[in-house]
């Protein structure tokens, strides 16, 4: 048996009375298999397999190698930050932060780096009153995963090539570039300490697609997380109306 802990990134029924967790841990990520739930879930039981959770697991290891670990034991700290309620907004930036981040992992890799950009947004969630944390945790996102968007000292007037992650003075031959001013708008997502304004919702409806579209285009086969269209429903209920 071995221990770990980590955030729950991803929960998915299995058969009739069990979950497949996805947890991220300082170390790389972990999928098992916990059986014996109630659908009838107890609170604590909701609480040990809800998105965003930090647990850590005892995990039995099966002898076939293609069968996943059964976790044997789950504990939480409800003492701590992350574990505590969130309002249904949040939930749901939780929920899109969790799905976005287990859509990027790809194989083996060192996840330290990703898993402390998660728990600190994380904590953030519970913590901070700004509305686009999902968008700065995006941005920041793609720094941890080595495609970090090349910032200059002055930008002004240059075009940002997305592909190759640079600014460039003349308009790039394909489609996949931002305007100075769509630079601008990118790049307002570097500072943590500045409030991220927008003047109309169609401005920040056009930095969700050059998000989305940044990964597309550094993320083999990924795909816009399904969160996101209700999180954006909420948002505009939240802030624009």
């Amino acid at each position: 048996m071995t221990t770990a802990t980590g955030i729950i990134i991803s929960s998915t029924l299995y058969q009739s009375n069990g979950v497949i967790l996805s947890v991220l841990t300082p170390t790389g990520i972990v999928n098992a298999i916990y059986k014996g739930i109630n659908r009838k879930k107890t609170q604590i039981h909701s609480a040990e397999t809800e998105i965003g959770r930090e647990i850590t697991i005892t995990l039995y290891h099966p002898t076939r190698t293609e069968i996943l670990p059964f976790i044997k034991e789950i504990s939480i700290d409800l003492s701590s930050v992350i574990n505590t309620t969130l309002s249904p907004f949040r939930m749901a930036q939780m929920i899109f932060i969790c799905e976005l981040t287990r859509s990027v992992i790809r194989g083996e890799q060192n996840d330290a780096p990703l898993y402390t950009l998660l728990r600190t947004f994380i904590e953030l969630l519970h913590t901070s009153s700004d509305t686009f944390l999902c968008m700065r945790f995006s941005y920041h996102l793609c720094r941890i995963l080595g495609f970090e968007p090349s910032v200059t000292d002055d930008f002004s007037g240059k075009y940002f090539d997305m592909v190759e992650g640079v600014f460039v003075h003349s308009q790039p031959l394909h489609k996949f570039f931002l305007t100075p001013m769509n630079s601008v708008l990118f790049f307002s997502l570097t500072d943590n300490e500045k409030d991220i304004v927008f003047s109309n919702e169609k401005d920040w409806q056009k930095l969700w697609h050059i998000i989305m579209t940044y990964f597309s285009l550094h993320v083999a086969d990924f795909r816009t997380p399904r969160s996101l269209e209700y999180l954006k429903e909420l948002t505009i209920v939240e802030h624009f109306h």
